[in-house]
């Protein structure tokens, strides 16, 4: 190559660069780049190092540990929440009296014979940031355990029961005195654990439990529960003032919104009839409107609405009900039973971005229940009757609970349940529960298909996520080792990958390599003995060059190649790498890829080499990637300039 040419390559690459240098200064990587790295590197964000998959692993999760101590941990529902810097929270019950806290923090210590514990994590669940307790000299987190969410400031809101006559309140708060035998406890703690920034009490002179809580975009705090109070705190004007009675334990739900420092009951109403009304999930929606879901005895008269998808009650010992309160909580918009010829529970709930309503639970009901034409599973899949062998569902509402736009049952021949339901980005529906089922349905390509039937209700943890009608099956999987495992909640971090967190008592459960704490701590009982926190990355389900092989298992993840070639077998298929020479190799030699040798496949050489600083193509041996060390760098990008603008060459160089 002679001086001129020479100088003609390196003032092309210099300019490539510096266009590049735009891409760089902006610490963004192009959307190509997005869709396969979830994570950007912590050196461009200033965030704690995330977890990177490199390459489709099938045996691996993306991060995975357990978290506890040689009490209880990890009782029921175990919540978690993710912030903007993918740093990841979790509350539980715990009787352990020694967890690593951390220095600083609110509450190093176990005031009671539960207390709460908060604990925040790197992304790569590999190292513990902060741990705190609360709680006061009685016990915290009565069935189910304790609700958790962010705020937009960052700030944890946490919400349990309470018996501790000195759990830790602020000045002004709403009621600093706990009024009967179990109360609402509800809690604001600043993002690193340190500071208690508003508490209080609420509750009547009978037992709240079966905590919910929520936060409106202006920090107003929402609370629902059920309550065995017939004086529970409610205000004028809002759907029910009295409260009503079941015959056993007497719980009616109520709801309440607090103000953002905790010192005011805005507005606050009871919801339901003679029956037991019990709650199981809150969501306040886009529109400020909140959504409760639960079951009930009430056979009649639950304030359902008409024109409701089932305003009657469907039978069974139990039904579930989905219910839409507007914000002041004065009227009911919408509200349904959900069920059919047996017992039915509605267990968790969400709303997608058409305001559509979701929920899961479980039923054993195997007629009545509105199976749509089109759905995943229109069978009930157990021989077996109510609490040895039901079903978990899947129902999609429209927003006024009007119509049944899907309903699919889920589950195999012995007992599941359904505790989790979410939508990504892409309107795709992510369920999880547990099941004892070992026929318990799984797709290609599971991270593990294997059920250890240990206990009735929590066998094996199960994650599954479905395309946005809920008639494809993208990805199901076990999760779970060889006792007692069960999911309790899963949130999405800003890439839609997705984190679960449960509670097990399997010595075995999975964790990954570098996780935080990769052996069980002890404190077994029936619903767990440890905090468990798990992520499945999104190419397990996503399939970025729609070619039928999810990113996790192709290939070839950004070029369409359903035949999965792969000429040399070095797992990385014949469709994205690249070769500028001849020399036998006959793959596609298209970088991006488009047919031909241009400005697109220089860019992308760019890219890799100054800002993933990563191998584009398959390994040099075997082929001729136009690359005899190995790896993508400058010599590469001179050569390709030179075939594109020097030679004017736009064809393939292997054809």
């Amino acid at each position: 190559m002679n001086l001129i040419k020479l100088l003609r390559i390196i003032g092309i690459v210099i300019c490539m660069i510096s266009a590049f240098g735009v891409v760089l200064g902006e610490n963004r990587l192009p959307s190509e780049h997005r869709s396969l790295h979830p994570y950007v590197d912590s050196t461009l964000l200033g965030a704690p190092r995330p977890l990177v998959k490199d390459a489709p692993q099938a045996d691996s999760l993306l991060a995975s540990t357990f978290f506890g101590g040689s009490g209880i941990d990890g009782y029921r529902e175990i919540p978690i929440a993710i912030d903007e810097a993918g740093y990841v929270y979790v509350a539980t019950r715990t009787s352990s009296a020694v967890l690593p806290t951390t220095p600083g923090v609110y509450d190093d210590t176990l005031d009671g014979t539960y207390d709460l514990v908060i604990a925040k994590f790197a992304p790569d669940l590999q190292s513990l940031v902060a741990c705190t307790y609360l709680g006061g000299s009685g016990n915290e987190g009565m069935e189910p355990g304790t609700a958790m969410t962010l705020d937009a400031d960052g700030n944890l809101v946490i919400a349990t029961s309470t018996s501790s006559i000195d759990y830790p309140t602020t000045p002004g708060a709403y009621c600093d005195t706990l009024t009967g035998g179990w109360d609402v406890a509800v809690s604001r703690l600043s993002p690193d654990l340190s500071s208690l920034i508003a508490s209080t009490y609420l509750g009547g002179q009978g037992e709240e439990s079966y905590m919910k809580v929520a936060v409106t975009a202006d920090g107003r705090v929402v609370l629902a529960g059920s309550t065995t109070s017939s004086d529970f705190p409610t205000t004028s004007g809002v759907v029910d003032q009295l409260h009503s009675s079941g015959p056993y334990f007497g719980y009616d739900v109520f709801v309440s919104v607090l103000d953002h420092s905790l010192t005011t009951l805005l507005v606050s109403t009871y919801l339901g009839h003679t029956g037991e009304d019990m709650i199981e999930q809150l969501v306040v929606t886009a529109s400020s409107d909140f959504i409760i879901g639960g079951w009930t005895t009430s056979t009649y008269n639950f304030p359902t609405t008409s024109g409701a998808a089932y305003p009657t009650y469907r039978g069974g010992s139990f039904d579930g009900f989905i219910t839409r309160i507007n914000e002041d909580l004065t009227s009911v918009e919408a509200s349904t039973y959900i069920g059919g010829s047996a017992w039915d529970f509605v267990y968790d709930l969400t709303v997608d971005a058409s305001d559509n309503v979701l929920a899961t639970g479980h039923t054993a009901s195997t007629s009545g229940f509105p199976v749509t034409t089109y759905s995943y599973d229109r069978t009930y899949n157990s021989s077996y009757g109510e609490d040895v062998g039901d079903d978990a569902y899947v129902i999609k509402l429209d927003p006024d609970l009007s119509t049944v736009l899907m309903w699919s049952y889920l589950g195999g021949s012995g007992w599941e349940n359904g505790t989790c339901i979410r939508t990504d980005d892409a309107g795709r529906v992510f369920v999880c529960g547990q099941t004892n089922s070992t026929d318990f349905p799984y797709s290609p390509g599971t991270f593990d298909s294997t059920v250890t039937p240990a206990y009735k209700y929590w066998s094996d943890a199960w994650v599954c996520c479905f395309d946005s009608t809920v008639q494809t099956l993208l990805f199901g999987s076990i999760l779970g080792g060889s006792s007692n495992d069960g999911v309790g909640s899963v949130v999405f971090d800003q890439s839609f990958n997705i984190y679960l967190g449960g509670a097990t008592r399997s010595s075995n459960f999975p964790t990954t390599p570098g996780a935080y704490d990769g052996s069980h701590n002890g404190g077994y009982y029936d619903w767990g003995g440890d905090v468990f926190l798990s992520a499945f990355a999104r190419g397990y389900w996503v399939d970025t060059d729609d070619d039928g092989h999810c990113d996790f298992f192709d290939n070839c993840p950004d070029t369409h190649n359903p035949d999965q070639a792969d000429a040399d077998g070095n797992g990385t298929g014949d469709a994205c790498c690249c070769g500028l020479y001849t020399g036998g190799y006959t793959g596609n030699t298209d970088c991006s890829p488009d047919g031909k040798r241009n400005l697109s496949d220089i860019t992308r050489l760019i890219d890799h080499v100054y800002i993933e600083q990563a191998p584009l193509c398959c390994p040099a041996s075997g082929n001729t990637s136009g690359d005899t060390e190995g790896k993508v760098n400058l010599s590469d990008i001179t050569e390709l300039i030179d075939h594109v603008y020097i030679n004017q060459e736009e064809t393939a160089a292997c054809e």
